[in-house]
């Protein structure tokens, strides 16, 4: 879905932008935003089986909730090594995204269009890497 929505936003965002509708951008976010929220409020109530003690819980029994929450999924193997992978990823890999936009746009003198198409194949190339992943890799 990641992709499909790259894929998609990176579609529209350089068309708006390069036909210099850029505030439609915030709009179209904003409007997604509340699709959200829309389907937040219909979602069932029993999905929280404990929010009348949550709802009534003072802050230090929340943050000694979650504190308990915490502690039980950094103990499952895959939570803590996906954890300890996000933490080493952010240290070690720096990111140019912010430099590179400019450099592109200013130095490079790409428009707005070609550095959505570059996102698009970005997001492209995540789909179809994770289709043969999900169809050969996986097991």
């Amino acid at each position: 879905m990641v992709a499909c929505g790259g894929v998609i936003g990176s579609l529209f965002g350089g068309y708006l932008t390069e036909s210099g509708l850029e505030e439609w951008c915030f709009a179209l976010c904003a409007m997604i935003g509340f699709l959200i929220a829309g389907v937040a409020f219909t979602m069932s109530n029993e999905l929280e089986h404990e929010s009348d003690q949550r709802v009534n819980a003072t802050f230090m029994e929340r943050c000694r909730s979650n504190y308990v929450d915490i502690k039980k999924g950094i103990q499952l193997p895959e939570l803590r090594n996906a954890l300890l992978f996000f933490v080493i990823m952010g240290g070690l890999i720096p990111s140019f995204g912010d430099f590179l936009y400019y450099y592109q746009i200013e130095v490079t003198g790409f428009s707005q269009m070609v550095y959505s198409m570059l996102g698009v194949l970005g997001f492209l190339t995540l789909l179809v890497s994770t289709v043969i992943y999900n169809g050969l890799l996986k097991n």
